[in-house]
């Protein structure tokens, strides 16, 4: 689900932090999907810690 939704907010360019991530890692000499992995690691670990703050996303 996290591969998904990555995946429609790049394509879709909703989140702009998300893709200066995507960007820096494929700078690094990473391949797209092990770009994509990255970015839906960090957008779980966002996930977790709205959840275990009780707070809502703030961009």
């Amino acid at each position: 689900a996290a591969y998904l939704a990555v995946i429609c907010g790049l394509r879709k360019g909703l989140n702009p932090r998300l893709r200066e991530y995507y960007d820096k890692k494929k700078s690094e000499g990473k391949p797209h999907k092990v770009a994509v992995i990255a970015c839906a690691n960090k957008v779980l670990h966002h996930v977790y810690a709205m959840l275990k703050k009780g707070q809502p996303f703030a961009s």
